[in-house]
């Protein structure tokens, strides 16, 4: 029992020097920091435009409106270039290489990366969506369209697609060992499934990153009066049901793409 319980500690302690040295490489990297500025930027950017295309006077409003929907489907490139730079950069100038020379083991250096990789993707994706939001309410105030502790709960409750797509990253990291080659791919295929998603069944959305979209949009019903104009009244409660079968399916999906990605690195001869 002791035996096991020292094994599993030195794993761990393993994986956790790993870890550290991925995050000393990252403070002196700036295309992370300089990407997430961008992100927030880009992401702010399109709440404002939302605001001002639908003619809405306040951030609820746009929010109501699908602009938090809007602000998930371009976070695919921000998680594409952090997966690819901590998992596959070190394949480059064969950094990895040494590393298992001096005495790692291929799980320890893996899931030192992949943990790394999808806690940041995750953050920093979840952190760029209130950034942005906190902006815009900033600039045209929050309204009273819907509450701001729903559109807080969405963005929460993006962390099971970007989780999914975090793994995804993963993967084709390993498998490319090239992380702007993962930027490449990973776009071309997350925009394939946006254009399956627009045009297909629900399940596509369930296993692209459109379903972040559709996890922060709000079911809405117009009211006519006889003497007002068509209202929209806006469902604030979340399905309960979509959240199961995203949370479902994106453990389903994110076990398949580490299992891929590790089974690639496992048996590659790092050449």
């Amino acid at each position: 029992m002791r035996h096991s319980a020292k094994k599993i500690w030195i794993e761990v302690t393993a994986v956790k020097n790993v870890i550290l040295s991925q995050l000393y490489g990252l403070r002196k990297n700036r295309t992370v920091f300089l990407c997430c500025i961008g992100e927030v930027a880009i992401c702010t950017a399109m709440l404002v435009m939302t605001t001002e295309w639908t003619g809405t006077r306040t951030a609820s409003e746009s929010v109501a409106s699908g602009g938090l929907g809007m602000m998930t489907l371009i976070i695919g490139p921000l998680i594409a270039i952090i997966t690819g730079i901590i998992c596959a950069d070190d394949f480059t100038d064969k950094t990895i290489n040494h590393e298992l020379t001096s005495g790692k083991m291929r799980m320890q250096s893996f899931f030192g990366r992949a943990v790394l990789a999808v806690t940041i993707s995750v953050i920093t994706t979840i952190t760029a969506l209130f950034v942005s939001l906190f902006i815009a309410i900033k600039i045209y105030g929050w309204g009273d369209t819907v509450t701001l502790s729903s559109a807080i709960i969405r963005i929460f409750l993006t962390f099971i697609p970007f989780f999914k797509l975090s793994c995804f990253g993963v993967m084709v990291a390993f498998i490319l060992k090239q992380p702007y080659g993962v930027v490449l791919v990973f776009i071309g295929i997350k925009m394939m499934l946006g254009i399956m998603s627009m045009k297909s069944t629900s399940s596509i959305l369930m296993i692209s990153e459109a379903n972040a979209g559709k996890l922060c949009m709000y079911d809405n019903y117009i009211t006519y009066g006889l003497n007002t104009d068509a209202r929209f009244i806006y469902d604030q409660s979340c399905d309960p049901e979509l959240i199961l079968k995203s949370a479902v399916i994106a453990l389903v999906m994110s076990a398949v793409y580490i299992i891929i990605g590790y089974h690639f690195y496992k048996n590659d001869d790092l050449n």
